[in-house]
């Protein structure tokens, strides 16, 4: 059984960081890994609360990604006869592996964007259980980031209860004879390469509601959260940058010039986040100047790897 640390150098979403905090956990070399650039850019359409159609955009894995994580971590889908006595079934699984549990958020972390506002199902990462404090160790995200969070066993049953995810949980199993990592250039420029094209699909216009959606201010919290994963997989960007020059893979006036681009693009998306939040509490959404603002940032995140490319 490994012991669980946790990955928040920066905070993606929690799937990205609870499959990093295992394998940085399993082996630190990983962590080159985690900065690499082969994430993704993901433009979705989905209906709001109110049958309000809109676009929305956000950061997700690349298929290159996911599958390097699959090569590492095994996750095992399991469904509960019952969950009167989830807690115990918890204990009882975590002598063998951390592993994923089904909650609505809701319930779960105080100081998150869900709590005791949205009701939102997804799989928590699940450490441990402290006894003394009958308290689970779960990590999450809350408004500071991805962090370790002690759960009073009342409120983790309440959370695990309410879910209604048809999966209950992933068991986790784990490649722990991996060798150290392999940092491989010619991956980042293939990536950098891919992200310049494929950033070019999210000049359109996104985050269209009505005015129902913008009183009810639900979906714009999320905006902000997915502005957020955006924000600090710049600061990711930067740290890639970082590891080029100190390998010796870029020159220091490319290094120079790209790390300011990136840190240009950290402050700009976080400032663009700070916006949804405004408009969540004031119900205000100028959806015209948010989409000029994102289309701006947009083309400078495709300038910069084009810059690394030449």
């Amino acid at each position: 059984m490994i012991e669980l640390k946790l990955f928040n150098d920066f905070w993606i979403n929690c799937w990205f960081n609870s499959n990093y905090s295992i394998i940085t956990s399993i082996n630190e070399s990983y962590i080159g890994a985690a900065y690499m650039n082969n994430y993704s850019y993901i433009s979705e359409e989905a209906k709001s609360p109110f049958e309000t159609t809109f676009k929305y955009m956000k950061i997700g894995p690349s298929e290159a990604q996911n599958k390097f994580i699959l090569s590492i971590i095994k996750q095992v889908p399991i469904k509960f006869k019952e969950k009167y006595s989830i807690s115990e079934l918890v204990i009882k699984l975590l002598k063998e592996n951390p592993f994923f549990l089904g909650v609505d958020l809701y319930y779960l972390v105080p100081d998150s964007i869900c709590f005791k506002k949205h009701h939102f199902n997804h799989f928590t990462l699940i450490k441990e259980y402290n006894v003394e404090n009958d308290a689970f160790i779960v990590f999450d995200e809350s408004f500071q980031g991805y962090e370790a969070h002690s759960i009073p066993r009342a409120r983790f049953e309440e959370a695990a209860m309410a879910s209604s995810l048809e999966i209950d949980a992933y068991l986790l199993q784990f490649n722990e004879n991996i060798v150290d990592y392999d940092f491989n250039y010619l991956e980042v420029s293939e990536n950098a390469s891919r992200l310049s094209i494929e950033l070019e699909i999210l000049l359109g216009d996104y985050w269209q509601l009505s005015d129902k959606d913008l009183k009810a201010g639900f979906m714009l919290d999320f905006f902000a959260m997915y502005a957020f994963g955006i924000t600090n997989r710049q600061t990711a960007n930067i740290e890639l940058m970082k590891l080029l020059y100190s390998k010796g893979l870029i020159s220091e006036n490319k290094y120079v010039k790209l790390v300011s681009k990136f840190k240009s693009l950290e402050k700009e998306w976080e400032i663009l986040k700070g916006r949804f939040i405004k408009s969540s509490i004031s119900r205000r959404f100028d959806v015209q100047k948010m989409n000029e603002y994102k289309n701006l940032l947009i083309v400078n995140e495709i300038e910069a790897w084009k810059m690394l490319l030449n």
